[in-house]
């Protein structure tokens, strides 16, 4: 029995994960810490092909709703970093979600393009356009662009989750807590590290050697 993980592993989940035949995962570091768990279990990494070749562009992966923009700081955030980009004459993509149930980004723009092309898998899509970046919230989009080559950026800003009010046991949690891989040490956060974005735009060997952190770290 073959599994193949749809998003990045969760820290909840890992350690009952059943014993298949084989089981895909999206980085290293999740396949790490599975084989340090149960050193019995067959893991291994998607393939994925390496872009050199970069086009002037990047794209933007949505959630499966509005909830991160629909207030005025998540709103502004994404108004920033369009401007910043634009600016800079980087053309701008949009994939929806498979689920997108919102209404924000199906506006049209003359900003940016929504990709409306089906394609297999993410891996693909990477390689059709060939983008310098690639932009989310929270996603295993983040893994599979750097383990493609192409810096991944980040837009968290809130990490807590609001406990339930109704459950007692239930407590604010860190996002980031709830997944094995470490997005924050692998990709840019566009809040925090806009100067460094701006440097890597048309700098080849800085541009590698931020991949190259991002790898190592």
């Amino acid at each position: 029995t073959y599994y193949y993980t749809h998003g990045l592993m969760g820290k909840f989940y890992y350690k009952l994960l059943p014993k298949f035949d084989c089981t895909y995962v999206f980085s290293n570091e999740e396949k790490k810490i599975l084989k340090k768990n149960n050193p019995d279990i067959n893991i291994l990494t998607y393939n994925y092909k390496k872009i050199y070749k970069y086009e002037k562009s990047i794209i933007i992966f949505t959630r499966g709703h509005d909830q991160t923009i629909d207030d005025k700081s998540g709103y502004e955030t994404y108004r920033d970093l369009i401007k910043f980009f634009l600016k800079n004459n980087y053309k701008i993509y949009i994939k929806l979600h498979p689920l997108y149930e919102g209404s924000y980004f199906k506006k049209k723009s003359k900003e940016y393009i929504i990709l409306n092309k089906d394609y297999s898998n993410t891996y693909e899509l990477l390689n059709d356009i060939s983008p310098q970046f690639v932009v989310s919230w929270f996603s295993s989009v983040l893994a599979e662009s750097l383990y493609s080559n192409i810096i991944p950026i980040n837009l968290l800003t809130q990490k807590k989750i609001d406990a339930d009010k109704s459950n007692k046991f239930s407590k604010n949690v860190d996002t980031l807590d709830w997944i094995l891989y470490p997005i924050e040490k692998k990709s840019i956060n566009w809040a925090k590290s806009k100067n460094i974005i701006r440097e890597l735009l048309n700098n080849k060997n800085k541009y590698n050697k931020m991949i190259n952190e991002l790898f190592d770290e």
